[in-house]
């Protein structure tokens, strides 16, 4: 197991996490060979592979331009909150079926209102995550973990707020003031773009960092 605990208690204050330890990979994960130009995520993206909460492929790249799909997400907030297996085999998608990869993990996040399929009882497990979509499935795992996000800074007005869903807008202020996800560098959220790979690592390990800790500021 990881020397990491994901399986927060309640009240996250308690936790023994020193998240200033510098990120020490393991010698079987080798760098990933596609990352320049991401310095920024790879702090991130090395410390969640090596806590097997995201994986790089087989020719040693990591592919941070990719972008996100909702059964991959599935898998990685399943792995994150360490989430039960599922005991409801009442909630059936009509486009999963057991065989898949990600069926577990949708199943596990969708029992516990982390993830939500559409009207017509599909889940889409292929398409993109969007940024806004994202935002509303980190808050709801604060939700899941009785954790309260930390209001770091004061909430701004998006240059495109009005492009941000009702039902998004509150998730996107939250994540912002606990300073997990950002706008770009015109001041934009871009809520109905895809997520990629390095943008959801960052976001992921800075939550991870704020509710493991409560009160450790964000480097």
């Amino acid at each position: 197991s990881s020397n990491i605990q994901i399986n927060f208690p309640t009240t996250s204050a308690t936790s023994p996490i020193q998240t200033n330890a510098p990120v020490t990979p393991d010698a079987d994960i080798p760098p990933f060979i596609d990352l320049n130009g991401f310095d920024w995520a790879e702090e991130a993206i090395l410390a969640l592979t090596n806590q097997k909460i995201l994986a790089g492929y087989e020719d040693k790249s990591f592919r941070p331009q990719n972008n996100l799909t909702r059964g991959e997400l599935a898998k990685i907030i399943t792995l994150v909150l360490q989430l039960p297996e599922t005991t409801d085999n009442t909630m059936k998608f009509i486009d999963i079926k057991d065989t898949m990869w990600y069926s577990s993990y949708i199943y596990r996040t969708a029992e516990n209102h982390l993830v939500n399929g559409y009207e017509d009882q599909t889940f889409r497990p292929e398409t993109e995550i969007t940024r806004e979509e994202f935002a509303t499935i980190l808050a709801r795992a604060a939700n899941y973990q009785n954790t309260v996000l930390p209001s770091r800074r004061l909430n701004i007005n998006f240059t495109d707020e009005e492009n941000i869903s009702a039902y998004a807008v509150p998730y996107v202020d939250n994540l912002y003031m606990a300073e997990i996800l950002n706008g770009d560098d015109n001041g934009a959220f871009r809520p109905q773009e895809p997520l990629t790979r390095a943008e959801a690592a960052v976001g992921i390990w800075r939550y991870l960092k704020t509710t493991q800790t409560g009160k450790e500021d964000i480097e």
